[in-house]
C-alpha cells in the first residue's frame, strides 16, 4: 500500500522516482448496474529530478523500498 511520503516510480518509466505528497480522492460520474462503484484516488508526486508534481493512478505507480 503507498503512503504519503513514500518513495515511488511509475512502471511505464523505471528511471523516474518521487515522493508521494498527496493522496487526493476522484469523484466517480458513471453509474453500473449494481450501484455506485467505489472510491478511487489519485497520487500526486513530486518528481526527484526537477520538483515537477505529477498524477498517477494507483496502478501506474511502484513503491521504492
Amino acid at each position: 500500500m503507498i503512503k504519503v511520503g513514500n518513495r515511488v516510480n511509475p512502471f511505464s518509466n523505471m528511471t523516474m522516482t518521487g515522493v508521494v505528497v498527496a493522496i487526493i480522492p476522484i469523484k466517480t460520474v458513471h453509474m453500473t448496474a449494481s450501484g455506485v462503484p467505489g472510491q478511487r484516488y489519485e497520487f500526486h508526486v513530486k518528481m526527484d529530478k526537477d520538483d515537477e508534481i505529477l498524477r498517477f493512478l494507483p496502478g501506474q505507480l511502484m513503491r521504492i523500498d
